[in-house]
């Protein structure tokens, strides 16, 4: 199987095979509000209850795409938490690698939207924060002897150092990270890393927090930056300083339904495109037709999403 291999001399390969996907696993709890939020009062609306958490959002939207996928995280064994897991399974993902503990419910996020945009959320991270390295290490040396994977997927929800660790494993066995830095408040979890990472996908404050730490000689590598920023496109960065090359992708506009979730779309359809061989470039295209498709979804994952309405989108735009 290819794998990321990093040295002076040699271009990186494309990654290829399965992608295991490290973070957060949610229940997520939606009020959405068809008018515009009244602050200090109750508001009409409808309350839905969906599967949730970046890392199990992206890991379901990369089964619905094609790809082989194992998810690590933490829930608790309670009736919430194993419908959580029911619901993953179901969309293909394999949970293998999950950690039930007795303690803890899945984690928590409640959003408040207006008009489709997102007012206010809070999220209680609290089970996949348990997560400690040696969790992670163990059911990541397990799920490797049966499915290698061609990328790694984490997300921020873990504390800085299980990030390392996860990251250390991958840099051991030369496969390719991406990086969702889930917050500006988490990004600094990853700013405290070391090492390579292939590929770090912020919005736009996020990046501007990163870019921070990259003026100020972090020992982090990134690769390629991709960062979104809504309305305003998505845009590639390569390389640093005066060798910096930068693309700007535009976005499809989209009336928005529930804007959760659109992020996490586009890494998977970035992530799975890859794995099929395509450059960032293309990948981006990909990314961002999931994310226009998931914004028009009153679900945080898509329950159509498929390959195939991805790669007409794309063709619809040329």
């Amino acid at each position: 199987m290819e794998r990321m291999v990093r040295t002076p001399h040699m271009e990186p390969t494309r990654p290829s095979g399965s992608v295991f996907v490290v973070g957060g696993i949610n229940c997520d709890i939606t009020g959405a509000v068809t008018a515009a939020v009244q602050p200090g009062t109750s508001n009409p609306g409808r309350v839905t209850l969906s599967a949730g958490g970046v890392a199990r959002n992206v890991a379901e939207n990369l089964a619905r795409l094609g790809t082989e996928v194992v998810l690590f995280g933490a829930v608790g064994t309670d009736p919430l938490s194993r419908w959580v897991l029911e619901r993953t399974r179901e969309s293909g993902v394999d949970t293998g690698g999950v950690i039930r503990r007795r303690t803890h419910l899945p984690g928590m996020y409640v959003s408040v939207l207006g008009a489709g945009e997102l007012e206010s959320a809070v999220a209680d991270m609290t089970a996949t924060e348990t997560l400690r390295p040696a969790d992670v290490v163990r059911r990541l040396d397990a799920a490797a002897v049966s499915a290698p994977p061609g990328m790694v997927i984490l997300d921020t929800n873990l504390v800085t150092g299980t990030l390392q660790a996860a990251m250390d494993w991958a840099a051991r066995r030369q496969i390719p990270v991406l990086v969702d830095p889930v917050s500006v408040e988490k990004a600094g979890r990853l700013a405290r890393c070391r090492g390579v990472v292939e590929f770090v996908t912020p919005n736009a404050d996020e990046a501007e927090l990163l870019r921070g730490w990259r003026a100020g000689g972090s020992s982090l590598r990134v690769r390629y930056w991709i960062e979104t920023d809504g309305v305003a496109g998505v845009t590639l960065r390569e390389g640093a300083g005066p060798r910096e090359t930068v693309r700007r992708f535009p976005v499809t506009s989209v009336m928005p339904v529930n804007v959760n979730g659109a992020g996490d779309a586009f890494v998977a359809a970035f992530a799975a495109a890859l794995i099929r061989g395509l450059e960032p470039e293309e990948a981006i295209r990909r990314g961002i037709a999931a994310g226009a498709l998931t914004v028009a979804s009153e679900q945080t994952v898509d329950p159509h999403m498929s390959w195939q309405r991805i790669e007409a989108a794309v063709e619809k735009e040329k």
